[in-house]
């Protein structure tokens, strides 16, 4: 179905749920569905910037609309957490977010902004020619040299896709909250320890510290 009804779109979409019936269901992607937000309700309930999907649908027809350095052509794209949406027909660059109730939000940028992403590594393989393929929470690949662990996260530049920076997942690094009730907080990582068979992050929010399972943070670079 290319809809889903608006009283049953997930909790992390900031939208108006009586204001219409409908909203565009996202298209199975590299987000988990309640993470996920379709292009078309991003660009129009979340951000604002068009009011129809006709219009939506006009300027991806004329290949004005990118996620992360690409051309998208389909309104039922799934975006999530940190992904890239530029038009620069009309200087307009947003890295999608987690506002601090938990919702699917944004923060406008600029263009030399909208070429760099941070990317969390959730896997490592080593290939051929002594190369790791690390693989990204968001489903991409990359061959690299780098030495990264798992849990880390490096910044990558979308026009080459060329690491930039490593970002370890230690103590003292900023991370931001990407699951479980304290999702959206951001903050210092002051403390890794083990419980048992998990590992948590006691992490400085700034008016208070919180705990976390390590799975749930995403190392950051500090804006």
């Amino acid at each position: 179905m290319t809809h889903l009804k608006r009283l049953s779109a997930p909790k992390t979409w900031e939208i108006l749920r009586k204001e219409k019936v409908y909203a565009v269901r996202p298209k199975p992607g590299k987000h988990e569905h309640k993470y996920g937000i379709s292009l078309a309700v991003f660009l129009r309930d979340i951000v604002g910037i068009f009011k129809t999907l006709h219009e939506i649908k006009k300027v991806m027809y004329n290949k004005e609309i990118f996620v992360d350095g690409r051309v998208i052509k389909d309104y039922k794209y799934c975006l999530g957490f940190n992904d890239i949406v530029s038009i620069p027909k009309i200087n307009k660059f947003f890295r999608i977010v987690y506002s601090i109730k938990g919702g699917i939000s944004f923060i406008e940028i600029n263009q030399k902004e909208s070429e760099l992403k941070t990317l969390k590594v959730i896997r490592k393989d080593v290939v051929k020619k002594g190369k790791t393929q690390i693989g990204f929470y968001d489903g991409s690949n990359l061959l690299t040299n780098e030495k990264v662990k798992m849990g880390d996260s490096v910044l990558i530049n979308l026009k080459d896709k060329k690491i930039v920076k490593v970002l370890p997942l230690e103590k003292n690094s900023f991370v931001e909250i990407i699951k479980g009730k304290h999702i959206g907080n951001h903050g210092i990582i002051k403390n890794i320890e083990k419980q048992g068979n998990k590992t948590l992050a006691e992490i400085d929010v700034g008016d208070k510290k919180i705990k976390t399972l390590i799975e749930n943070v995403f190392v950051e670079v500090k804006r």
